[in-house]
């Protein structure tokens, strides 16, 4: 299970790599300020479980 996880988590980040980091880089905005990977954030804005991430990654929001 461990080597599959690490695999998503690589696939993962070469998706961040490819498709977001010019919006979010360093886990900040630069669209929208305040929309950042902060966990304060993601907190106040219900975004703070893996299923809400997820959610937002695979149906994006807005700019998105």
């Amino acid at each position: 299970m461990a080597n599959a996880l690490g695999a998503e988590m690589t696939e993962g980040g070469e998706l961040f790599q490819i498709h977001c980091v010019g919006s979010h880089v360093n886990g900040g905005n630069i669209v929208r300020w305040g929309k950042n990977f902060k966990i304060e954030t993601l907190e106040r804005n219900k975004l703070d479980s893996v299923e809400a991430i997820a959610y937002l990654v695979k149906n994006g929001k807005n700019n998105m």
